[in-house]
């Protein structure tokens, strides 16, 4: 785990439709809602900075998507939709009939699918560092990344991970944080990782952001409250980190320097 909260957690396990076995840590705290959904091979841990940052009054769940952490890593292809409806299966065992749902890379992805397919339950979306969709050549460049994973081991991919989750100053002022972000991705579930890789290169939500831009009803009555987005890296081009700002007409869109793929890691130090 990169860092652990200060704030007192409770770990929890929920299954999910399908019977994937879900696990996470609720934070109780106030009426405020939040939950949150962390990046490609990483585990809720990821979050645990920023946890210990948010004020008393959020109460917060941070769990691990199937295939990684301490979730069930089904086999077979994995479908972003689902990934989504698992939100709404740890909603539904928190017993919260709506939330805020951030979430960062994949779990930016996650949280829109989630909001497609249950936007009543949404109250509000972070998305950092995230798109609805990778482009064109988004299923051979993820292919390849998975086939890396099969072939070559896990490992092969680290100098890769390393200089698109943080910057390199951090990396030097900082190793420590690195290192616990480089042990938790070669822990990961080589077939797992690789699902999860061809799931994004197939995932394109771009349709699901035409019916937040339709559903003003649906603002006018605070279901979607507001959507903040935080854009950064060359690991996606603004021209796509845009879209999900363009299509929701979100609170705001904040454009980052280029260099780093992680900075609820790196920023919350």
């Amino acid at each position: 785990m990169i860092h652990a909260p200060k704030r007192t957690g409770r770990d929890f396990e929920v299954s999910a439709a399908d019977g994937v076995r879900i696990r996470g840590t609720r934070y109780d705290g106030g009426a405020n809602r939040l939950v949150l959904v962390h990046s490609l091979a990483m585990d809720r841990g990821f979050w645990n900075r920023a946890i210990e940052h948010l004020p008393a009054e959020w109460s917060i769940i941070a769990f691990d998507c199937r295939g990684h952490g301490a979730s069930n890593k089904p086999g077979g292809a994995y479908a972003i939709e689902t990934f989504g409806d698992d939100v709404a299966a740890v909603l539904d065992f928190a017993g919260w009939p709506s939330a805020v749902i951030a979430g960062a890379s994949m779990g930016g992805c996650v949280t829109l699918a989630f909001a497609a397919r249950h936007p009543a339950r949404a109250q509000g979306l972070g998305l950092f560092d995230t798109t609805a969709w990778y482009g064109a050549d988004a299923p051979a460049a993820w292919e390849k990344r998975a086939c890396a994973a099969e072939q070559e081991g896990i490992a092969s991919l680290i100098d890769f991970q390393v200089t698109r989750w943080f910057t390199e100053e951090f990396r030097k002022t900082h190793p420590d944080v690195a290192k616990s972000c480089v042990d938790v991705f070669v822990a990961n579930d080589i077939p797992a990782y690789a699902a999860t890789c061809r799931m994004l290169g197939r995932a394109n939500l771009t349709d699901s952001l035409q019916k937040f831009a339709a559903c003003q009803d649906c603002r006018r009555r605070r279901r979607l409250r507001d959507a903040h987005l935080y854009g950064t890296d060359a690991a996606k081009p603004y021209r796509r980190l845009d879209s999900p700002y363009r299509a929701t007409r979100a609170a705001s869109f904040a454009r980052r320097s280029a260099g780093d793929h992680s900075r609820r890691v790196d920023r919350t130090i």
